[in-house]
């Protein structure tokens, strides 16, 4: 479990099959979980960048923003509730904790809704599910409020509210 904004978090799971895990990880970080053919969605983030190697590893810093776009579309054909739009990566803020470097992670993009994810073992994405309830028994491994690596981490102002789940912001297409 890790404490971040002032919430429990715990770890996921994302499948590690053909290396597709950060898509797989972004997908599930919406509320409700996009839908789509993951490999579908990297065969066409391979075409955006041709500097990818077939079935290699993602990286967050480089690909976030694509794979944002490509599952607002891949949402977008698979006969959603949504259809007719699609996901802008500007409303977006992801927040990687480094599950195996306590007090690490990164923070990629500056829109306002925070997508909040893990890396496992340097390599591997997992999204983070919000603990809710009480969580004052649940012993926390990474905690933004005492740990100074995890300061930059701090992605807005604490409160005693809970946010809301978090939605997926839309576009209409142009």
């Amino acid at each position: 479990h890790f404490i971040v904004d002032a919430n429990v978090y715990q770890m996921g799971h994302s499948s590690g099959q053909n290396h597709n895990c950060l898509i797989d990880t972004l997908r599930q970080s919406f509320s409700p979980p996009i839908t789509c053919d993951v490999d579908s969605v990297r065969s066409q983030l391979e075409r955006l960048h041709p500097e990818i190697v077939p079935g290699d590893f993602l990286e967050l810093q480089h690909h976030w923003r694509s794979i944002i776009r490509l599952l607002g579309a891949a949402r977008l054909n698979c006969g959603s509730a949504d259809r007719g739009v699609e996901l802008d990566p500007e409303h977006f803020k992801i927040v990687c904790i480094d599950a195996l470097y306590i007090g690490s992670g990164d923070v990629v993009g500056d829109g306002i809704i925070p997508l909040y994810i893990a890396r496992q073992n340097g390599n591997h994405f997992v999204p983070l599910i919000r603990v809710r309830g009480d969580s004052s028994k649940i012993r926390c491994f990474g905690d933004a409020r005492s740990s100074p690596g995890l300061s930059s981490i701090r992605t807005k102002k604490s409160s005693t509210e809970p946010p809301p789940a978090t939605p997926i912001p839309t576009t209409k297409p142009k």
